[in-house]
């Protein structure tokens, strides 16, 4: 897997990325050690506008998120965790 978010404590904004007909990623939290709480980070997917909206939220009880839908996406990653964590596509 490739780092989309680098693990930190910082909030950080992943670079945009797109999926095509038929693909899919697996998105997932990743940190040195076990997931507290505050862990969380957003999926975006940009609209037509070039807004984005939530549409799902990695955090320690949902890990992990299988996209499979046409768009252009990017992950947020709030400050508001007290441990380093990241995000990664494979």
């Amino acid at each position: 897997m490739a780092a989309l978010n680098a693990t930190a404590v910082t909030a950080n904004t992943s670079a945009d990325f797109t999926l095509v007909a038929g693909a899919s990623t697996t998105l997932s939290l990743s940190g040195t050690g076990p997931l507290g709480l505050m862990c969380q980070a957003q999926v975006q997917i940009k609209s037509a506008a070039a807004t984005y909206q939530t549409i799902a939220q990695l955090d320690s009880r949902n890990p992990m998120l299988v996209l499979s839908a046409i768009g252009t996406f990017r992950v947020v990653k709030g400050d508001n965790a007290a441990q380093a964590f990241g995000v990664e596509r494979d």
